[in-house]
């Protein structure tokens, strides 16, 4: 082998392994739905959520007065946002392991629709949706979640049972 040869081959495994500890990563979910207008802030960047778009913990969903989105989260869950909404993935691990796995998401303003996935059946307080009067703990269920505008909160529940949390207390709801 020439030296040529080995200094190419030696930067391309460099290359490649400064590469392959991101693809180890998955992304928290995926746009399956976006109409009007929606957008996807990560870090300082800003650009329209488009379908099929991966979304990373970290990331925030912004929907315009005409828009709406659906995430499908790697987990199987579902969270559907409503026109005027802002939706941040605060921490999204899934990590096949009740203890490690996390859902803590802040919805800001607008309305949103969930389905849980596994993080919220594996470990029912690893699954949090805070909210600037509120959080939302699940027991495994299908809820709606939405600021009125009065700047209060309307719950309610499809399946099974949620738990809403204020400075006042918490009281469970049952579909």
């Amino acid at each position: 082998m020439t030296q040529k040869y080995k200094l190419k081959n030696a930067v391309l495994m460099m290359a490649l392994a400064a590469v392959y500890p991101m693809q180890s990563f998955a992304a928290a979910g995926v746009a399956q739905f976006t109409a009007g207008d929606v957008s996807l802030r990560r870090g300082a960047g800003s650009d329209p959520l488009l379908k099929g778009k991966d979304i990373e913990s970290g990331d925030a969903i912004v929907t315009g007065p005409n828009g709406r989105a659906q995430v499908r989260f790697s987990d199987g869950g579902l969270v559907a946002l409503q026109p005027n909404s802002q939706f941040n993935i605060s921490n999204y691990a899934d990590k096949n392991d009740g203890k490690q796995d996390s859902f803590f998401v802040d919805l800001l303003r607008g309305g949103m629709r969930a389905v849980t996935g596994l993080i919220g059946k594996r470990n029912h307080d690893n699954y949090k949706v805070t909210t600037t009067t509120a959080t939302i703990g699940i027991r495994g269920s299908a809820f709606n979640l939405a600021y009125n505008p009065d700047g209060s909160l309307s719950v309610s529940t499809e399946l099974d049972e949620i738990e809403v949390c204020t400075r006042a207390g918490c009281v469970g709801l049952k579909a």
